[in-house]
């Protein structure tokens, strides 16, 4: 396994190019740890290089596990999207959507940061997709999260594509948020 080096911000900027095969599994490139952004919300510096991993579960619409070598189970949430909780009307359609599209995919993750709960927050996409989260948005299973995205027009474009033609969640009357549906439940 190659040794992992220390990020610099410069390199944070580059992308690390997770490539898979077969039906949920993910083959990443050595010298993985060279793609994390330093700052409080990095991952650590010694974060070891893998070799595979594999999708082991979609938890919701949003997030998913996998297992990889050399770690214990990752949690890797989607890059500004946030899909209806599981008990919120759209939260199983959400989760069962994200599914489909993981399923049997090669995969190219893009590793953006580690949030507050250690979740890896990261941009995936598919042969057929160039952003699973945006696919989410677009079709209506997920908001554009404008805290944690706030510059990307892109996912904000296919919420409003989504809502102008009622797809998903928005055709309900009155959708409510995940982030407002967490503070109410």
């Amino acid at each position: 396994m190659p040794t992992p080096t220390k990020t610099t911000q410069a390199s944070s900027k580059k992308r690390a190019a997770i490539l898979g095969t077969g039906a949920g599994i993910i083959a990443i490139g050595g010298g993985l740890a060279t793609v994390w952004p330093t700052g409080s919300k990095s991952l650590p510096d010694t974060f070891p290089a893998l070799d595979t991993c594999r999708v082991i579960e979609v938890v919701d619409g949003d997030t998913l596990h996998a297992s990889c070598d050399g770690l214990k189970t990752i949690t890797i949430r989607l890059f500004g999207a946030d899909a209806p909780e599981m008990n919120q009307p759209s939260g199983p359609m959400a989760r069962a959507a994200l599914g489909t599209l993981l399923v049997g995919q090669n995969l190219t993750i893009q590793p953006i940061e580690k949030d507050k709960y250690g979740r890896l927050v990261a941009q995936l996409s598919t042969s057929a997709y160039s952003s699973v989260e945006r696919r989410q948005i677009e079709t209506g299973l997920a908001w554009w999260s404008p805290q944690y995205a706030p510059d990307s027009r892109d996912l904000r474009l296919a919420e409003d594509t989504a809502r102008a033609a009622k797809r998903g969640l928005w055709a309900m009357p009155a959708p409510i948020p995940p982030w407002q549906w967490r503070k109410a439940h």
